[in-house]
């Protein structure tokens, strides 16, 4: 049975960026709850969803018209009563979606921002009755933060996180991009990155909202969702879309205070039944970094949620499987690794379900420091004459006992020289005059210590140091002499060549200008200036070819596959990128099926600046998904990004102006509306529409387009 004692509510927010801590002790809950009843009465409710599936969470209000349609009530069954089991002590912080000037959409006479509050603060107290604590990211209708809608979700999660919540629900009701008031969904999204409790919350709140809400949706999904607030918060997280309001019977449905009361229930009971399975959570762990044999191990005990589903157990290091062995001893999880790990900093991530089927995910993250034990040294040109006057190079290579680079910042000392440097994967780089070499030189790590002696004799040879513009040592710069001879440069930007009399030196890297210079003198200095002024430099870029195997998207005359298409105007765009000194990253590289969501997933964890799809024509529609109307089941072109996404409406509409497309389209596809980054489609055209298969058979015209989708990429962050 409910608790009757009254919980304190927890309110955190802030209000034009002041922090506000209120605490409802004498008022009580109850006696707020009538008040903001009563004042609902003398204001029209209004509702708009957070990311809408016609705009970001927060994006400006977007009016609807009602539609001819005869009012609706959808039905359903009274709603049951909590079952508390499970939420004494837990720590569920509720997200209110939107507030303030983040009003989310409207429609028919609703503003979400209000409805999702008022849901919110009718779900609060049945929480306290069941013994949970409630963190509310805000109370009143306003903003969390003002100065930005970034800020305004980090705030939100931010109090999730620092409360140490156990869950976070944040709430919002969807509306349809473009007025059509036909979608009348139930949508769950659960934090992409977490299939684990993240999902479980997201399908205990699922089943509650389909069976005691919404059971007449259309359709009752959970998916995976990569919104800010999700991505961000440190516990199980999810982002409910409990109706479309622009489809009117929910509207109508909505305006009724019971329809709120039976969702908060069902909300309320869903967090119940996700915590009566008891999800283990951790209470400690010890790392043991390296038995003798060099396998490390760890000890993990449990707060609750015990006994472990073992044959569920896995763990992974830095997101790569790692093989090891689990076992259960008094009460502690144990694992012991299969094989020494690599120096350097690691997260292993331990993963799995009780025997009641709750996940758990526990990260430990942990430092290997084995100490130098061998060092081996590489002379580099190497011979040297013994009238040179130039350097010479010796990169120095220190291991563990176990053959493993040791890690980088480790020293390694010159003797009797004053030389000392820093290891770098694994390898210290000493440049010293050859005048200066002496017979023998020894090198130091740690313990570890070993003598080179100097090797004589060879070709005449000319040190050649090469810089960026702001005197930056410059890497892997391909050297090539009149004569044919190749060299590359070191991490300082150094490397040796033949002497030579007369002829020029060529000097290549991507994302710079290619330099020649004279070869001559003992030692040469460079210089090279970046291509189009650097504007493309670091950015990694993921190009998402679109369809592949089995999805050939559009098929034209002969059977030329739009995925085909796709994938050869794809390499070619990363080529020119790749000499501009940008890091293109390729969804897929050859013919093959991959989800939407392991594509977006990539450029997350590539840490992606934008997110380009380029399709040559889209799958036929009765194969698409009917959640989508708004990209053009048509041949013409477009190009499409998400709508409220600024970002992605500049890089559209520079994409739209070099491809010679008269208007960019908004639309909520899944790849515009999950990327962390802002994302478009690019749609050229149809190899299925007449003319276009015989004209992209040809490479010119492949070329061209890259050549077009490079140039409109260089003029986005141009203009940055």
């Amino acid at each position: 049975m409910i608790g009757k004692r009254r919980r304190r509510l927890r309110r955190w927010g802030s209000r034009n960026g002041g922090e506000t801590r209120v605490w409802w002790k004498e008022f009580g809950l109850r006696g707020v709850l009538a008040c903001v009843a009563v004042a609902c009465l003398s204001v029209a409710l209004a509702v708009g969803c957070g990311h809408l599936r016609n705009g970001p969470p927060g994006a400006p209000p977007v009016a609807v018209d009602s539609p001819d349609l005869a009012p609706e009530t959808p039905a359903g069954p009274e709603a049951p009563a909590l079952e508390p089991a499970g939420l004494e002590g837990r720590i569920i912080c509720i997200d209110p979606g939107h507030g303030g000037r983040w009003a989310g959409a409207a429609a028919h006479g609703l503003r979400e921002a209000e409805v999702n509050l008022d849901v919110a603060l009718r779900l609060v107290p049945l929480l306290e009755e069941a013994g949970a604590e409630v963190v509310l990211t805000r109370t009143g209708e306003y903003a969390v933060d003002n100065a930005s809608l970034r800020e305004d979700l980090e705030a939100r999660v931010t109090l999730a996180n620092e409360a140490g919540a156990d869950a976070f629900v944040s709430i919002h009701h969807n509306a349809e991009y473009g007025n059509r008031g036909v979608l009348d969904d139930l949508e769950v999204y659960y934090q992409q990155g977490d299939p684990g409790p993240s999902m479980d919350l997201g399908q205990a709140i699922l089943h509650h909202l389909a069976e005691d809400f919404r059971p007449s949706a259309t359709r009752k999904r959970l998916l995976p969702g990569n919104y800010r607030v999700l991505r961000r918060s440190n516990m199980p997280a999810v982002l409910l879309e409990s109706a479309y309001l622009t489809h009117r019977p929910s509207a109508e449905f909505l305006k009724d205070g019971a329809a709120l009361e039976r969702q908060a229930r069902a909300i309320a009971d869903g967090l119940a039944r996700y915590f009566e399975m008891n999800p283990p959570v951790v209470e400690h762990h010890w790392v043991e970094e390296e038995t003798p044999q060099g396998a490390p191990g760890a000890r993990i005990a449990f707060r609750r949620g015990l006994p472990l589903d073992m044959e569920t157990l896995t763990v992974t290091l830095d997101d790569a499987a790692l093989s090891g062995a689990f076992a259960m001893e008094n009460g502690f999880l144990l694992w012991r690794g299969a094989r020494p790990l690599p120096n350097g900093q690691h997260r292993l991530v331990f993963e799995g379900r009780s025997e009641a089927g709750a996940s758990f995910v526990h990260t430990v993250r942990m430092e290997i420091d084995r100490d130098p034990a061998v060092i081996h040294v590489t002379q580099h040109p190497p011979e040297v004459p013994d009238d040179v006057g130039a350097e010479v190079a010796f990169h120095v290579h220190v291991r563990d006992r176990f053959g493993l680079p040791v890690q980088d910042g480790r020293a390694v000392t010159l003797a009797g020289r004053g030389g000392r440097t820093r290891i770098e994967d694994g390898t210290a780089v000493f440049h010293i005059p050859a005048g200066d070499l002496g017979g023998a030189l020894t090198f130091s790590a740690g313990d570890a210590e070993t003598e080179w002696a100097v090797r004589r004799g060879g070709a005449p040879y000319r040190a050649v140091e090469v810089r960026a513009r702001d005197g930056a040592p410059l890497e892997g710069v391909q050297l090539r002499t009149a004569a044919g001879h190749h060299a590359v440069t070191d991490r300082a930007g150094w490397a040796s060549i033949p002497q030579e009399a007369g002829g020029n030196i060529t000097l290549e890297k991507p994302g710079f200008e290619a330099t020649e210079g004279e070869d001559g003198g003992n030692r040469m200095e460079f210089t090279l200036n970046p291509v189009k002024g650097g504007a493309l430099h670091g950015r990694t870029i993921f190009l998402d070819p679109a369809h592949g195997g089995r999805e050939p998207g559009a098929v034209g005359v002969g059977g030329l596959r739009a995925s085909d298409v796709n994938l050869d105007v794809a390499r070619r765009v990363a080529a020119r990128l790749a000499a501009a000194g940008a890091n293109p990253i390729l969804a897929r590289t050859r013919d093959g099926e991959i989800s939407d969501l392991e594509r977006v997933r990539a450029a997350d964890g590539a840490d992606a600046a934008l997110y380009v799809r380029i399709t040559f024509g889209e799958t036929p529609p009765r194969n698409r998904d009917p959640r989508d109307p708004e990209l053009p089941r048509v041949t013409e072109p477009y190009v499409a990004h998400y709508p409220g996404s600024a970002n992605g409406e500049r890089l559209a509409r520079a994409l739209a102006d070099r491809l010679g497309i008269g208007e960019t389209r908004s639309s909520h596809t899944y790849v515009l509306q999950q990327p962390a980054a802002p994302a478009v489609i690019i749609h050229p055209a149809s190899i299925a529409a007449d003319g276009e298969a015989f004209e992209f058979m040809t490479p010119e015209a492949r070329r061209q387009a890259a050549a077009n989708i490079y140039q409109a990429l260089l003029d986005y962050f141009q203009e940055e």
